[in-house]
C-alpha cells in the first residue's frame, strides 16, 4: 500500500512495486485528487487533513488488499510515510512491514510496541531536522523491543521522487551505516 495522493510519484511507486515484487498495490488518495509540486501548498494540504477521515481510507486500503495468505506492507514518503505509519498503527496486527521515508516518525512507545513487523526508516541527510528524527525513532523502536532498520542518504527531502530532478544523474547514494535492532 503506498500512502500519499494520487501524484504520478506515487502511481509510479505503486506501479513498480506491482510489477516488481509481483504483488497487488494500491495508493490511498489522503488529498482528494488534489496533485500539487508546490511545497507551500502541500504542507497547507497536510495541516488540512481531517484525520478520522484519513484513517478510514487507510482501513479501508488495507480491507481491500487483505486476501488470506497475503502479507500486507505500507509505503509513504513525506506525509504519506507518517500515515504509512499510522495505517500500520491502525491495525498492526495486518502489517508485515512498513517503510517510511523523510517523515515525522512515530515514537511513542505503548502504540511502537503493538507493531507486529519491522520498520524501515529511510533519512534525507539534507533535512536539517535528521539527526533528532533518527536518533528519537531508533531510540523508541528498541526501548520498543522493536526491529528497525535505517539508512539514510545525501540528499534532500523528496529524493525518492521518480519523477523529480534533484540535480543529479544518479540515485543518492548511501552514507551512513544502516541500524537494525
Amino acid at each position: 500500500m503506498v500512502v500519499g495522493g494520487d501524484a504520478p510519484h506515487n502511481i509510479k511507486w505503486a506501479n513498480t512495486l506491482a510489477e516488481q515484487v509481483n504483488c497487488q498495490a494500491i495508493v490511498v488518495d489522503l488529498y482528494d485528487t488534489r496533485v500539487t509540486d508546490d511545497p507551500e501548498t502541500a504542507s497547507t494540504w497536510m495541516r488540512e487533513i481531517d484525520q478520522e477521515l484519513a484513517d478510514k481510507k487507510l482501513l479501508a486500503a488495507l480491507e481491500w488488499l487483505e486476501q488470506p495468505n497475503r502479507k500486507l506492507a505500507t509505503y509513504g514518503c513525506s506525509f504519506g510515510g507518517k500515515e504509512s505509519m499510522q495505517a500500520t498503527l491502525l491495525a498492526p496486527e495486518k502489517i508485515s512491514a512498513t517503510a517510511a521515508a523523510y517523515c515525522r516518525m512515530e515514537t511513542d512507545l505503548e502504540k511502537l510496541k503493538t507493531l507486529h513487523g519491522p520498520v524501515l526508516a529511510i533519512y534525507a541527510e539534507q533535512e536539517r531536522t535528521m539527526p533528532e528524527k533518527r536518533e528519537n525513532f531508533e531510540a523508541a523502536m528498541k526501548d520498543a523491543g522493536k526491529l528497525t532498520k535505517a539508512v539514510s542518504f545525501d540528499a534532500a527531502h523528496g529524493f525518492t521522487n521518480p519523477t523529480k530532478d534533484f540535480g543529479t544523474s544518479k540515485s543518492p547514494k548511501s552514507t551512513r551505516p544502516s541500524t537494525t535492532y
